[in-house]
């Protein structure tokens, strides 16, 4: 590395990461991108301020901050860290954003600076609102599921004229909304920013989703209210629309449509995917992927399993138990999940066959349709289109990954 001097961008912001204690961690932040970094990066970026060196960059951190490292590791961190990740002047990034691979085929459908306007119904979020109204939420919610059936719901949403099944998806789609914009209040009213809020498919579900990324710079106990910051405001409203349903409007059409939106908020407690019970699990542990702290237990465990006298480093009792529970229940979630995945793709499979055989022997011109046999065609098609969608998205990745490396195992050997 040459002797210029070294310059961080403008805009490149760091903040302390509320991770509950358990270790000195400090966040990143450029444009839409975060990274995780220990106290010595945080460190060493702190003394990249536009007057030093490569060189006087080194002699600063000996000198000044005790920080023992050598000029060939220093050159790697910079190179690591700032380097290709665009965050030096006179850089560009060598990666795009990570995204979540899980969440494709996305549409923004409300915009930021719309969704920033949202600041007006921060009182929602503050704490004696929240005491009251959050018990009256759970209250409701333990009251529809003892009262009705999931299955018994969909039922009746299946009996449904075509008209009426419209108005209940339009209803659960404002309620959806409004769960996202549960999510954006809370960051705004914890002094984050909030992003725009979008439509699009999470393996096979389609789903609403809203950017709140920049929730990782709140507090702990901020960032969890984030976490349930949509199922409590879809809560109010659905509370709301349920009594003035039942002393109003008494119609049965959004009746339903309000208990499957509520069961709902029950499905997004599910901690075994990016849903809110998974955030909520994460922001508990102190960690930005469950993955992480699920490896970094196992490895604990194993190691003291071999090494008596070793400690477990940085994890309390408790979630080190709600880890191990974790892993467990995932195992049979994925199980479970691998099974259900494996019976769409055979009904899928059936269905474009079916379909196939129906248009041989009958013909395009001979099928009769309507607007609600095309629409009950459709809903029985929907789930089996996407898993094709998802299925070929997932093999043009392996495609990709597989060019992408025999490329490099070319340049390998040519050099």
């Amino acid at each position: 590395m040459d002797n210029k001097v070294l310059k961080l961008k403008e805009g490149v912001t760091f903040s302390k990461f509320d991770d509950d204690g358990q270790d000195d961690m400090y966040l990143i932040k450029y444009q839409e991108r975060y990274w995780k970094i220990s106290v010595i990066i945080y460190q060493i970026l702190l003394g990249i301020n536009g007057e030093r060196d490569f060189s006087n960059l080194h002699i600063h951190l000996l000198e000044e901050k005790q920080i023992r490292i050598n000029q060939e590791q220093l050159e790697q961190v910079i190179d690591f860290v700032c380097v290709k990740n665009g965050l030096l002047e006179g850089t560009e990034s060598q990666s795009k954003r990570k995204r979540n691979k899980m969440l494709w085929g996305r549409i923004t459908i409300i915009p930021q600076i719309f969704v920033e306007k949202l600041k007006i119904f921060k009182f929602l979020f503050f704490p004696k609102v929240i005491s009251l109204t959050s018990i009256c939420v759970v209250l409701w919610i333990i009251y529809i599921y003892l009262t009705n059936s999931n299955v018994m719901i969909v039922n009746e949403l299946m009996s449904l004229r075509f008209s009426d099944v419209v108005l209940c998806y339009v209803f659960i789609m404002i309620a959806g909304i409004i769960h996202e914009f549960g999510h954006s209040i809370a960051t705004l009213t914890n002094g984050g920013e909030a992003g725009k809020i979008g439509v699009g498919v999470y393996i096979l579900m389609p789903v609403l989703y809203s950017d709140v990324t920049d929730a990782w710079r709140l507090k702990k106990n901020q960032r969890i209210l984030v976490d349930f910051g949509g199922m409590y405001l879809q809560g109010i409203f659905l509370i709301i629309c349920f009594f003035i349903n039942m002393f109003f409007l008494d119609n049965f059409i959004i009746h339903i449509a309000i208990l499957l939106s509520g069961f709902q908020i029950l499905g997004n407690l599910n901690p075994f995917i990016k849903l809110d019970g998974y955030w909520v699990l994460v922001d508990y542990l102190g960690e930005i992927e469950i993955l992480t702290v699920v490896k970094k237990v196992w490895m604990d465990t194993l190691v003291k399993l071999r090494k008596k006298n070793i400690k477990y480093s940085g994890i309390s009792k408790n979630k080190r138990i709600v880890v191990y529970v974790y892993s467990i229940f995932t195992i049979l979630f994925y199980l479970y999940f691998a099974r259900f995945f494996l019976n769409t793709i055979i009904l899928a499979i059936n269905n474009f066959y079916y379909d196939i055989d129906f248009l041989t022997h009958n013909g395009v011109t001979n099928v009769n349709i309507t607007l609600e046999g095309l629409f009950q065609y459709l809903s029985n098609r929907i789930t089996s289109f996407i898993v094709f969608v998802f299925l070929v998205r997932i093999i043009w990745m392996i495609a990709k990954w597989f060019y992408k490396n025999f490329e490099n195992n070319k340049l390998v050997h040519q050099k």
